[in-house]
């Protein structure tokens, strides 16, 4: 039993309760609760403040924090980064749907939820036994206090310019032999653990989001994994990560952790994404760099490295990571921002381009998969290829990313062989999403993960598409709210829901693995099943040609839909254009598309669709289609046009029942 206390609310907390984390955005308070913890012996269940709250307003500010400077036993990371910001519209029912879901005992909240909004939620609480606690305590002092004036952070960021960086007196060293602390190296923290440390809920974008119960073990596991992808697992170098991901997804509650378990270790920790990010990203990894040259010098120079294996090699980009997790859709934000004029004015991008150069230097792209045109516009603006990880919530992150070790020639090979290949005498893409962690997690492509199904769990041949599955000890307990238990009886983890296939790769004849589609971005007919992917890139193709268009200028998403039939999907295609063209060519799209492809020779059987509906493709925070909300949207658009001709038909004579 440990006693927790804040502004003065005390209250016990057994072993293994759950504490909600309700945040604005990513708070320092969020970042010292979840050290707490640690030490109370509880776990956490994240709030999405996407998700579960509308944005509406803006303000924020610059900290930066020592623990140096500011004892904590709590033993905060070396420098926070963060800026606040506060955008709300309150949605009590999700909150309450989570919090009951997980029988937490209490709701931790800042102070940027607006009163009234805290004191309904309390209102809710109370008749539940569930106590709402305010986290200001912890954000008093000046330093923490947001200026509503300020809209960015500073785009010099000065107050990182004074952190001592990369000299062995400013980092703390492991001690050796027994006196060696368990608690701080990934690879000393049992792996095995069960004991409960966080509920990460899933985004909910195909049903109601599942509560994803992770142990000490899934998440050491998950550390050991990020620290492999970047080459950082068995090396005593300084590690960055630039954090910007929602904390309450599992993203940045991953790399958190990671952080807090490397003896030289730092996280930057952004509020959330703005413009100004690039800019602290630069600054890190110029400040990182910098470190790293001094630190070479310092140790050529000193009496003991005359002897020591010190290189020329781990000087540079070998002796420092500055990893950055993001998502494609930065990419995209990015690519924007450089055609405007505050970038093209201040020659910023070619600041940014060299900043980000040295190999040390990780953007760590994931979990959606990444394109051909994501891994041209990081060629182009930045000069660089992104180092792709792959996963869910369910496996603590990720069970897969491409092996640091791989050079950017055999990178871009490996993403070329997925983009050209083909299965059966048809083009079949894939994405690269690299390679198991050895001697961490396993991946293997089955044709099945239906235990009724005749090809249950048979392996598929290389360049065939199946379903992905992963075995390791970073694969979750279980679900908080629901009783599914997706793994095989040789623990093999069944619930990607991802159709892939595995290439061998000519240099060394290892696996290398390739995204295809979600299992659920299927139109299923006549006993076949095909690929939305597909049915897009077809009817892409075809819609450019037919009205004259850039292919660049259209967008096609496919959904398959049982409407006219109980047994068959019926092919529904959403068309996206610039606003100019849909005015032009949305009634000709609406009208015509479905006949003229039903004759056309060149389009397969497969990819002709059924309904067309022309309007903007509805995207989730990493720039996926949205799969929920575009299936409640067409399956609204069909019962409005039924409806319509029901009417159409009564006033033509007929009947509404027709």
């Amino acid at each position: 039993m440990s006693k927790i206390t804040w502004i003065g609310v005390c209250f016990c907390v057994s072993a293994g309760a759950r504490i909600a984390h309700y945040m604005s955005a990513n708070r320092l308070e969020d970042a010292i609760l979840r050290l707490s913890a640690v030490l109370g012996e509880y776990s956490i269940v994240t709030i999405n403040w996407d998700a579960d709250s509308l944005v509406a307003g803006v303000f924020a500010t610059p900290v930066s924090t020592r623990h140096a400077e500011q004892p904590c036993p709590l033993l905060l990371p070396e420098c926070c980064t963060l800026a606040f910001v506060s955008w709300w519209c309150f949605s009590l029912e999700r909150i309450k749907y989570k919090v009951v879901q997980t029988q937490c005992m209490a709701v931790v909240h800042d102070e940027f939820v607006p009163r009234e909004k805290i004191h309904d939620l309390a209102k809710e609480a109370e008749s539940l036994n569930i106590q709402v606690v305010p986290s200001s305590v912890l954000a008093q002092t000046a330093d923490l206090q947001a200026s509503p004036g300020l809209k960015e952070i500073n785009a010099e960021l000065a107050a990182l310019e004074g952190l001592p960086r990369g000299k062995e007196e400013d980092t703390p060293k492991e001690p050796t032999g027994p006196e060696r602390r368990k608690t701080h190296s990934p690879e000393e923290r049992p792996p095995t653990s069960d004991s409960e440390r966080l509920v990460v809920f899933t985004s909910g974008t195909t049903n109601d989001p599942k509560g994803v119960q992770l142990s000490y073990g899934n998440v050491a596991t998950a550390c050991r994994c990020i620290l492999e992808a970047v080459g950082a697992a068995e090396k005593d170098i300084s590690v960055d990560f630039v954090a910007v991901n929602p904390f309450h997804h599992v993203n940045t509650s991953v790399i958190f952790e990671t952080a807090l378990l490397c003896p030289r270790a730092r996280i930057h920790l952004i509020d959330r994404y703005r413009t100004s990010y690039w800019w602290v990203l630069c600054v890190a990894a110029k400040l990182a760099a910098e470190a790293a040259r001094n630190l070479g010098k310092e140790t050529r120079s000193s009496p003991s490295s005359r002897s020591s294996s010190f290189s020329s090699s781990t000087e540079g980009e070998e002796s420092f990571r500055v990893v950055a997790p993001l998502v494609s859709r930065h990419i995209d934000f990015l690519s924007a921002l450089s055609s405007g004029d505050r970038f093209q004015q201040t020659g910023f991008l070619k600041t940014l381009r060299e900043a980000l150069a040295p190999k040390g230097v990780v953007l760590f792209l994931g979990s959606a998969p990444v394109g051909p045109s994501t891994v041209r516009t990081m060629q182009c603006l930045l000069g660089k290829l992104p180092r792709v990880r792959f996963g869910s919530t369910e496996t603590a992150l990720q069970v897969a990313a491409i092996p640091y070790s791989q050079t950017d020639e055999e990178v871009l090979e490996a993403l070329e062989r997925g983009w050209h290949h083909t299965f059966a005498d048809s083009p079949l893409r894939g994405f690269y999403i690299g390679r198991p962690h050895t001697g961490l997690t396993a991946l293997n492509i089955v044709k099945s993960v239906d235990a009724k199904a005749d090809a249950y769990m048979a392996d598929c041949g290389e360049g065939e598409p199946g379903y992905l599955i992963c075995q390791g000890s970073n694969c979750m307990l279980g679900y908080a709210n629901s009783s599914s238990h997706p793994f095989s009886l040789e623990g093999w983890y069944l619930g990607l829901g991802d159709v892939c296939f595995f290439l061998r790769n000519p240099r060394d004849q290892k696996k290398d693995f390739y995204w295809v589609t979600r299992a659920t971005d299927m139109v299923m007919k006549g006993g076949a099943n095909y690929s939305c992917m597909q049915i897009n890139s077809d009817l892409q193709r075809f819609v450019a040609s037919w009205l004259s268009v850039a292919k660049e200028d259209l967008a096609v998403a496919t959904i398959g839909i049982k409407w006219k039939s109980e047994h068959d999907d019926d092919t529904c295609v959403t068309v996206e254009l610039p606003a100019e063209k849909e005015a032009e060519f949305k009634s000709l799209i609406e009208e015509q598309l479905v006949k003229r492809a039903a004759t056309e020779p060149s389009l397969p059987k497969g990819s002709r669709p059924d309904f067309v509906r022309v309007t903007r493709i509805p995207k989730t925070f990493k720039g996926a289609v949205d799969g929920r909300l575009i299936r409640e949207e067409f399956t609204a658009h069909l019962q409005q046009t039924a409806s319509e001709l029901k009417r159409a038909n009564f006033f033509a004579g007929g009947s509404l029942s027709a």
